[in-house]
């Protein structure tokens, strides 16, 4: 969990508006690449050396990280501050959610990763189990809908700095407001296919990357002297309620993809909804710290 709270300040420290939400959306072809690819490479590892060799290629990674880090990342805050109590950390907190400039692009974000959150921890027991494919099969149209994920961030990190953070947003979030409604009406007139599921989350998970990566930056752009906290409170909100969202639609399931789909299309709604708490006007742009 520290590796994306700590990058999203950094990226806050360093670069403006635009250029931030361009290179988030870079950041997260990587997060796309990443599931396609780890899957076949962790197959190949353990057929030639074993489970074992798993979590020896885990710990030279997360050495070579550290002393990459070590070698090559300056701190990117302007000074040191001293450590909060947490109680003044609490009151940092609920001061960032009564700020509208925080919690709208929040909010947008959140709706959209409800659908993610839904397909993650749903589709494998919806295709598997439901639907009738193997898990061989499951793999590829797992890695099919994650390429709507590389190509919006793609896309994203391009259009970002020529037409505005807040146009992506409103593009994002109409997109997968209309891709979730696309995925749910197919899974309640019970077409059990699984392109009925795939091409409509393709395109749910190409809107999600040009919502999250701009949601981001809007959300820590007005707080430079808090990116750390306000990166960690977009975290721990999203994954909590996340880790509830999934316990809630593991009990709903019934062999279709209706509680899947339903979530994906109520988190695109309240992601086109949440665009209309957004604030006026943006506020106003810090540069690099």
């Amino acid at each position: 969990s520290c590796g994306p709270v700590i990058g999203r300040s950094i990226v806050r420290d360093l670069y403006g508006h635009e250029q931030a939400a361009s290179l988030l959306s870079r950041m997260m072809i990587v997060f796309g690449v990443v599931p396609i690819l780890a899957p076949l490479a962790g197959s190949a590892l353990l057929d030639a050396a074993g489970w074992q060799a798993v979590f020896w290629l885990h710990a030279a990674i997360a050495l070579a990280l550290i002393a990459a880090s070590a070698r090559v990342l300056a701190e990117s805050a302007p000074r040191r501050r001293a450590i909060e109590s947490p109680l003044a950390m609490a009151r940092g907190y609920a001061g960032l959610l009564g700020q509208r400039a925080f919690l709208a692009p929040f909010l947008v974000m959140l709706g959209v990763q409800l659908g993610i959150i839904a397909f993650v921890t749903n589709s494998a027991v919806t295709l598997i189990r439901g639907f009738g494919l193997t898990p061989y099969q499951y793999s590829f149209v797992f890695a099919l809908v994650m390429l709507g994920q590389i190509g919006g961030a793609f896309a994203g990190s391009r259009l970002v700095t020529r037409h505005g953070v807040r146009a992506m947003l409103r593009l994002g979030a109409a997109f997968a407001a209309c891709a979730g409604i696309a995925v749910a009406a197919l899974a309640w007139i019970d077409l059990r296919h699984w392109a009925a599921v795939a091409v409509p989350m393709c395109g749910y998970l190409f809107a999600a990357s040009l919502v999250i990566p701009n949601a981001t930056a809007a959300a820590l752009q007005p707080f430079p002297e808090r990116a750390g906290s306000a990166s960690s409170l977009m975290g721990a909100l999203a994954f909590g309620i996340g880790a509830l969202l999934g316990a809630v639609l593991g009990w709903c399931f019934d062999g279709s993809a209706r509680p899947m789909a339903s979530a994906a299309a109520l988190g695109g709604a309240a992601a086109w909804l949440a665009i209309g708490l957004l604030p006026p006007q943006a506020a106003p742009a810090h540069g690099p710290r």
